[in-house]
């Protein structure tokens, strides 16, 4: 961004999902202002490759350190388009490669994200409403978010009937 920049930076964090897309539709249709810029954030962990001459896992994981794998890009290409589609003009996809939790990875970009305020950075983050078990054994990226990112934080949940689908398809 220009040293001059006088917008602020709209982070939204997009997967493949329904609640990422119906975030995104909230950010561009209800904050992202004109002088605004828009970033899009999705996480992508290392994946643990196969020792093929050990036939098992090795004891330490080994990353595909650098390397986008083909759904991520998809991802990528898919909120260009519909950035493009919209007009947006002043957007830019990026992909974190995070080899531990997506809250942490999502924290840190925003914390390299340049701002004079703490208000210059908003991120939004669609909830996946995942209830009281799947946080304590999953953990929340939103609730991790909330409590550490140095910026304001919108929480989008689908609307009830959506969300109820959404359930019904993770039963």
């Amino acid at each position: 961004m220009p040293a001059d920049w006088s917008g602020r930076t709209v982070v939204v964090a997009v997967d493949d999902s329904e609640t990422a897309d119906y975030a995104f539709k909230f950010a561009t249709e209800t904050l992202l202002k004109a002088n605004d810029h828009l970033r899009l954030i999705h996480c992508q962990p290392f994946h643990e490759v196969e020792d093929v001459a050990v036939g098992a896992f090795a004891a330490v994981p080994i990353y595909s350190a650098g390397k986008v794998d083909e759904n991520s890009v998809a991802v990528a290409k898919k909120y260009a388009k519909k950035c493009h589609d919209l007009k947006i003009a002043n957007y830019k996809e990026d992909i974190i490669l995070e080899d531990g939790s997506v809250g942490a990875a999502i924290c840190n970009y925003i914390e390299r994200l340049p701002q004079k305020a703490p208000e210059d950075v908003i991120l939004v983050l669609g909830s996946r409403e995942l209830g009281f078990f799947g946080r304590a054994f999953l953990g929340s990226v939103s609730e991790h978010c909330v409590r550490n990112a140095h910026c304001p934080v919108t929480i989008v949940k689908l609307p009830k009937k959506t969300a109820a689908k959404e359930a019904d398809k993770r039963d």
